[in-house]
């Protein structure tokens, strides 16, 4: 059934896309000698998630240890099988049950992402928590039964201590996953929101630095490889409504440069272009709204004040500046820049090298070009002097709204009313703003179109956007009778859109919002009783007619102020906020010892050791006398042995390149004493060259054998030295 899909699916893009296509046998056949398989990015992990999952995974050694402790392999085989379910929940379902205002302490955002120390930051909700998720429950009671069974079993010392310091880090993994999922469908909502208010003079910026490319040869050696530094480029994907009707639209910039430093000043340069380019592709241009991740180039004071002035020197109005969730999944830039990639891949096929900033933008426009792409390659921007704008708390701001006065900023989307922060806070004017200077060369041919995201190829295009708006308003639902043609569906969790050509699912993934943004048509990978008798009480509800219905508290229907199972969840407000979980710990000594042992072990022997081995080790290290060498307290997890190694090798990269720069520099040094030495000693034994009296050069004129033998001078003092 998969081959046959895929065929379908190829078929069906080749159609559109008006390319020509092999037959369904031909096709089949080359997937029985050519199984397909699913393809993993190793770029953009998100290491909330692969450190949730690993949790996970660390829970069920610690079930199967304290089966073999006392507890019994029936238990533990009961408690795995809890560990699955819950971790299932978590990678798909539980983004679907979250909503701005729930019953469900869990899943109300609202609740979660309150700031109590901060009424500007702190939303109070109109409805109890009494409500109580089996699923949400699930999580928190797998962790609670196998940290009370740690109380239950008979063993030594260290292994406890060892078995409670896997069940803490564990469990505040799992929590870091939660609550990264929750923030990541509250920011998202700012996303679909600024795509709502875009109008025909309003656009919205996604910004992001894509991975550096690395230059590359159409035929070259392996050594060729090692020591490459990679071309830094930048990616800008503009969003607006059609002027004709109101059908998105997306036009791409992207900025390459030969060396640069990712950093605010670089993305302000960048801004500034963008603007000014926009501004003249489209005249009526009034405002603008920015989405970009947490990186630090971005999620700055000087980025954040700095925008604001570019747009001013453009001529446009900045509106709002939303930041996504750290690690908050694949956005339109990463999506552009995979297409990009392989628009370079078949110009590298091709023959040709791609080796230079200038090589790359050429790629690029290879083969007619991306439509909507416009590249630049520009030079580094010049630094300007001045001091870098500092804002206590910038890190945990992330949605800024702007006006004359100042500007109003939260820490999660819509959640409180906001705290204002006026302009006299910072000093700064238009012209401390950087300018990106574009090579002449390359700015020739520029003609920046905007263009829909593969549109239909038909002879009427009102036809064509007729289609598309019928097809992505209300012909996708996805149900049992439409799923026999519609053969593209939506990758994201929870939402049940389908489409019948792939251009629609390109722009409903890129531009659209999902169905469980919208809080319709949500579908749960596994739905429980409860879940279907909560949404077939929600749609009772809201039948005509119905006005208010009330259920007594019954037998196996929980209800309670807050879930307080598990400490450390989610039964306080404000428990997904990023300050409520992260601290910093600093190494004393014997870590500090053990680590950099391991360290040079890896060194001397060229096999580093794995971070994860390490932790694991030092649990159980132990010195001459059979002590161990680090108590409870002291255990440290894989993420922070990783990074001390970082850090460690970068002092040491530094510490070798000091050494050999100042071994150099002292052997200069010697051999310019030397050299003056032996000039010095030369000329004062031998007889300085050549011998000159008064105009004549005597050593020429006896080379040449123009020096008779009746020239005589007189003998002077000045001749004879």
């Amino acid at each position: 059934m998969v081959p046959e899909r895929l065929v379908q699916q190829y078929q069906a893009y080749c159609n559109e896309s008006s390319l020509p296509c092999l037959g369904r046998s031909s096709l089949l056949r080359i997937l029985e000698v050519w199984t397909a398989s699913v393809r993993t990015s190793l770029q953009g992990l998100d290491y909330f998630t692969a450190s949730g999952a690993k949790a996970f995974d660390d829970l069920e050694d610690a079930a199967d240890t304290l089966g073999d402790l006392g507890m019994g392999m029936s238990w533990a085989q009961q408690q795995k099988k809890q560990l699955k379910l819950a971790k299932r929940y978590l990678k798909g379902d539980f983004k679907v049950h979250v909503s701005k205002t729930s019953s469900v302490a869990d899943h109300c955002r609202r609740f979660a992402l309150s700031d109590t120390k901060d009424e500007d930051y702190k939303d109070i909700c109109d409805h109890v928590h009494n409500g109580v998720c089996d699923r949400c429950d699930l999580v928190q009671r797998s962790v609670c039964d196998v940290e009370e069974a740690m109380s239950h079993v008979t063993t030594t010392t260290e292994e406890l201590e060892e078995l409670k310091f896997i069940v803490e880090q564990a469990k505040s993994s799992i929590l870091a996953w939660k609550t990264h999922l929750l923030r990541s469908v509250n920011q998202d909502e700012a996303r679909v929101d600024a795509v709502e208010e875009l109008s025909k003079d309003s656009v919205l910026l996604v910004q992001d630095w894509a991975m550096k490319y690395l230059p590359r040869q159409y035929r070259e050696s392996q050594t060729n490889w090692f020591a490459k530094r990679g071309i830094p480029w930048h990616i800008t994907v503009v969003i607006r409504r059609a002027p004709a009707s109101d059908v998105l639209e997306t036009m791409t910039f992207v900025h390459i440069f030969p060396s640069c430093s990712q950093d605010s000043f670089t993305v302000l340069a960048i801004m500034g272009d963008v603007l000014k380019k926009l501004k003249k592709a489209v005249p009526n241009l009034e405002n603008v709204f920015y989405r970009q991740d947490n990186t630090g180039c971005y999620h700055s004071a000087s980025t954040i004040i700095g925008a604001k002035l570019q747009a001013e020197k453009a001529g446009v109005t900045l509106k709002r500046l939303d930041f996504s969730d750290p690690q908050g999944g694949k956005g339109a830039c990463d999506r552009k820049a995979a297409s990009i990639k392989s628009h370079m891949q078949i110009f590298l096929n091709e023959g040709h090298d791609i080796e230079s900033a200038s090589q790359m933008k050429t790629a690029i426009e290879s083969s007619g070009g991306i439509p909507g792409v416009v590249v630049t390659v520009a030079e580094t921007p010049q630094r300007q002097t001045g001091k870098n704008l500092t804002w206590d708390g910038v890190s945990f701001i992330n949605n800024v709204e702007y006006n004359s006065k100042g500007m109003k900023v939260w820490k999660a989307y819509n959640i409180g009313p906001g705290k204002v922060v006026p302009w006299s806070k910072f000093n700064v004017c238009v012209d401390d703003q950087p300018s990106l200077i574009a090579n002449h060369e390359t700015e020739k041919n520029l003609n920046p179109q905007f263009v829909a995201v593969k549109p239909r190829k038909t002879a009427d295009p009102s036809k064509a956007i007729a289609a598309e708006v019928e097809e992505d308003d209300g012909g996708s639902s996805g149900t049992d009778d439409d799923s026999g043609s519609k053969l593209f569906s939506c990758p994201e969790e929870g939402c049940t859109m389908s489409f019948q050509r792939y251009s629609s699912l390109e722009q409903h993934i890129q531009c659209g919002k999902h169905w469980r943004a919208l809080g319709i048509g949500r579908a749960l990978e596994h739905e429980t009783l409860l879940d279907r008798a909560m949404l077939t009480y929600t749609f009772a509800l809201e039948k005509p007619g119905v006005s208010n219905i009330v259920i007594p508290a019954k037998e196996g229907f929980v209800t309670r102020e807050h879930s307080s199972d598990a400490p450390g969840f989610s039964s306080y407000m404000g428990w997904a906020l990023k300050s409520s979980f992260s601290r910093s710990t600093r190494f004393n000594s014997s870590q500090k010892d053990y680590l950099i042992k391991k360290f040079e072990i890896g060194e001397k022997t060229g096999r580093k050791l794995d971070p994860g081995t390490v932790a694991k080790d030092m649990r159980a290290a132990k010195d001459p006398n059979g002590k161990r060498l680090s108590n409870c307290n002291e255990f440290l997890t894989s993420q922070q042995i990783q990074s001390f190694f970082s850090r460690l090798a970068s002092k040491r990269t530094v510490n070798v390149i000091t050494e050999e720069d100042k071994e150099e520099e002292c052997s200069a040094h010697q051999e310019e004493v030397l050299s003056r030495l032996r000039n010095e000693v030369s000329g004062a034994v031998t007889m300085p060259h050549p011998i000159m009296f008064d105009t004549y050069d005597i050593c020429e004129l006896a080379s040449g054998g123009k020096l008779k033998s009746t020239f005589s001078v007189s003998i002077s003092a000045s001749l004879l030295v």
